[in-house]
C-alpha cells in the first residue's frame, strides 16, 4: 500500500465519522455540514499530495567530464545549464549539482537534454530514461580506450589481454609484473587493436603494469591490469578407447601432471583390455565422474543400455569428450547426431593448422585431422584452424555439456618442444566440458573504481568489503533473489568479499588510473541512450501548494464558523 492511498483512507475515514456524527445530531444544516466534511478531506489530501499539472517545456545544458573550453559557453536563453562533478565551469549561467536527478528535481520542466563532453556516468543514466537527449562529444580520449581481462585464470593456463589505443599512432605495449620485468611486448593493428597471451604460473592475485609508449619510447600511459590466478581444480576423468595411441598416452601424462584422477580402458584386441583404475561404466561410475572421453570405436562397441545410461549421465552434469579419430560408421554418426553434431564426409585436407593462441614465442602447429563436416548451429566453437574451419566444438546437452574433438595429434606440439602449449589446448576442453560442481561466486564488479557506485549481486547475508587494517565494510543487500548490494570504494587495491558462502578479491583502481578506459566507456553508454531515447513528452510538475492551502484554509474556517452557529442556535 502506498503512502497517497494510506492517507486517503485514513480522510475517508474521518469524513465518515464526521458526517456520522451530524447525522446523529440534533444541530442545524445538516446537508451544508456533511458536504463540508468531504470537501475539506479532499482538499487536505490534494494539499499532502498535490496533482501534476502541465508546464512549459525547458531544455537543460549538462557538462559532463571532457567537456571542451569550447564547449563550455553560456547556454542559450530559456536553456539551464547544470555542471556535473569533474568540470570547471567558470560562468554564473551554470549550476554546479552533485548529479543530474538532483539537477532534474530542481526543474521539473525540464524535457530534453543537451549532454557535453564524455557523457553520463553510470549513476546518472537512470535518470533520463524518459527525456529527449543530444550528445555533444568533447575531444576524442588518447591512450588505452578498451580493455578485456579476465577475471579468474586457471593455473598453468594461457590467457589473453586484449584492449585497444586510439589517437597514438605507432605506438608499442609493455606488460610488466610485479617485479617490473617485462612479461611481453605487443604493438597495435591498423584498428588500434592489441592482445598479450599470459602464462598463468602460480595461484594468488596478480597486478600487471601495461604502459603505452609512444615515440622515442615515451610514456603515455600506465594502466593496472589485475587478475586472480586460481588453483586447478582436480577433476576425475575416465577414457575409453578402441586402441591404443600417442595421443593417449600424452593425454594421460599431461592429465596426471595437471593433478586430475584419470581411469582408462583401452581394447587391444578382441576380449583384451589394458585398464588403468578399473571403472565399469554404470549409473554409479558416470554420477561420479566429471569426464567421459571416448572415440568412434569405443561408442561402436557400447551396448544400447550403456548408451543410455552414457545419454541421462549427460543429462545430469557429466561432460562427454567425442574424440574422433578415424571414418564414423554410421551408428556412431546417428548417435552422435543426438548429441547435436550431425556429420558427414567431406572434401578438405587432413593436414590444418592452428596458430599460436598463446604469445609464447612459437609459432603456427601443425596438426591432422578426419576430414569431416560438422553441422551444429548452436554449439560453441572451442578450437579452430588458420582457414576457420572447426576443429573443436561443444554445446549444452541438459545439465551437463558435449564436447567434439577433431585433432588426432596434439602430442605434436608436446614433442617439439611446446608443453605448456599442449596443456593449454586440453586444459582449455577439460575445463569447458567437465562437470560444473563448483561454488557460485557472486557477480562481482571488474571495474570497481574508488568514489564511483559498484553493484555486487548473488550474495548471501550477511556480506561484507575487508580491506587490509580498516573497518569491515557491512553491505546492505537489497531484498529479493538476484540479493544486490550497493558499494561505494574508498581506496585503491585489492579487497575482499565476505559472505555466508566464502571469500573473493575485488580489485580497486584509483581515481586516476585507466580514466581513458572509464571516459570510452562513458561516451559508449551515453550514446546508446541517446539512440534508444523518448521523443519530447509534456512536461508536468506539482501544483504549487499555497494556493491549495489558503483554499483548504478558507473552507476550513467557514465550516468552523457554521458549526459553531449550529451549536449555539440548538
Amino acid at each position: 500500500m502506498t503512502l497517497a492511498l494510506a492517507t486517503m483512507l485514513v480522510l475517508a475515514l474521518a469524513a465518515m465519522l464526521g458526517t456520522w456524527r451530524v447525522i446523529t445530531g440534533r444541530q442545524r444544516w445538516r446537508w451544508p455540514r456533511m458536504l463540508g466534511q468531504w470537501l475539506m478531506a479532499g482538499l487536505l489530501f490534494l494539499l499532502l499530495f498535490p496533482p501534476t499539472i502541465p508546464h512549459s517545456a525547458q531544455t537543460m545544458r549538462v557538462l559532463t567530464p571532457g567537456s571542451s573550453d569550447v564547449q563550455i559557453h553560456a547556454p542559450k536563453p530559456g536553456v539551464i545549464g547544470v555542471v556535473l562533478p569533474g568540470v570547471v565551469a567558470n560562468s554564473p549561467m551554470f549550476e554546479s549539482v552533485p548529479d543530474l536527478a538532483t539537477a532534474l528535481r530542481r526543474h521539473p520542466r525540464v524535457n530534453r537534454l543537451e549532454i557535453v563532453g564524455d557523457g553520463l556516468p553510470a549513476r546518472d543514466r537512470e535518470s533520463v530514461s524518459d527525456l529527449a537527449l543530444d550528445f555533444e562529444r568533447g575531444p576524442d580520449p588518447v591512450g588505452i580506450i578498451g580493455l578485456d581481462v579476465p577475471y579468474d585464470v586457471g593455473a598453468g593456463t594461457w590467457w589473453s589481454l586484449r584492449g585497444k589505443v586510439a589517437g597514438v599512432p605507432g605506438a608499442r605495449l609493455e606488460l610488466r609484473d610485479r617485479s617490473g620485468a617485462v612479461v611481453s611486448t605487443a604493438s597495435m593493428d591498423p584498428q588500434g587493436l592489441f592482445r598479450f597471451s599470459i602464462l598463468a604460473r602460480s595461484a594468488g592475485e596478480a597486478v600487471y603494469r601495461l604502459r603505452l609508449l609512444g615515440a622515442g619510447d615515451a610514456m603515455i600511459e600506465d594502466v593496472p591490469i589485475a587478475t586472480r590466478v586460481r588453483k586447478g581444480e582436480s577433476l576425475r576423468s575416465i577414457v575409453v578407447a578402441g586402441a591404443p595411441d600417442a595421443e593417449l598416452k600424452y593425454l594421460r601424462r599431461w592429465a596426471i601432471d595437471a593433478g586430475h584422477a584419470f581411469s582408462t580402458r583401452i581394447a587391444l584386441s578382441p576380449g583384451i583390455e589394458q585398464q588403468q583404475d578399473v571403472v565399469t561404466l554404470d549409473a554409479k561410475s558416470l554420477s561420479e565422474a566429471d569426464l567421459l572421453i571416448v572415440d568412434e570405436r569405443s561408442w561402436a562397441g557400447f551396448s544400447r543400455s550403456t548408451k543410455a545410461l552414457i545419454g541421462d549421465a549427460v543429462a545430469n552434469g557429466l561432460g562427454l569428450i567425442l574424440r574422433v579419430t578415424g571414418a564414423l560408421p554410421k551408428g556412431v554418426a546417428s548417435d552422435w547426431a543426438g548429441f547435436g553434431f550431425k556429420s558427414s564426409v567431406a572434401d578438405t585436407a587432413q593436414s590444418v593448422t592452428i596458430a599460436n593462441e598463446f604469445g609464447n614465442g612459437a609459432g603456427e602447429a601443425s596438426l591432422s585431422r578426419v576430414p569431416l563436416r560438422i553441422d551444429a548451429d548452436d554449439a560453441v566453437v572451442l578450437l579452430s584452424a588458420t582457414d576457420g574451419s572447426p576443429l573443436a566444438l561443444w554445446r549444452a546437452v541438459g545439465q551437463g555439456r558435449v564436447a567434439l574433438w577433431m585433432p588426432v595429434d596434439t602430442y605434436r606440439i608436446q614433442l617439439g618442444g611446446d608443453s605448456a602449449r599442449h596443456g593449454s589446448l586440453w586444459s582449455r576442453l577439460f575445463s569447458t566440458a567437465a562437470r560444473a560442481h563448483a561454488e557460485r561466486a557472486p557477480g562481482l564488479p571488474h571495474d570497481a573504481r574508488v568514489g564511483q557506485r559498484s553493484v555486487i549481486c548473488g550474495l548471501s547475508a550477511p556480506a561484507a568489503i575487508e580491506h587490509g587494517a580498516q573497518p569491515r565494510v557491512e553491505l546492505s543487500i537489497v531484498p529479493g533473489a538476484s540479493g544486490c548490494a550497493a558499494w561505494w570504494p574508498s581506496a585503491a587495491g585489492w579487497q575482499y568479499l565476505s559472505d555466508a558462502r566464502g571469500r573473493w578479491p575485488i580489485h580497486v583502481l584509483a581515481e586516476d588510473e585507466a580514466v581513458n578506459v572509464l571516459r570510452a566507456q562513458n561516451r559508449d553508454a551515453t550514446a546508446e541512450l541517446v539512440g534508444n531515447s523518448a521523443s519530447e513528452r509534456e512536461p508536468r510538475a506539482d501544483m504549487p501548494r499555497w494556493p491549495l492551502f489558503l483554499l483548504w484554509l478558507a473552507i476550513s474556517a467557514l465550516f468552523w464558523w457554521i458549526e459553531r452557529r449550529s451549536a449555539s442556535a440548538s
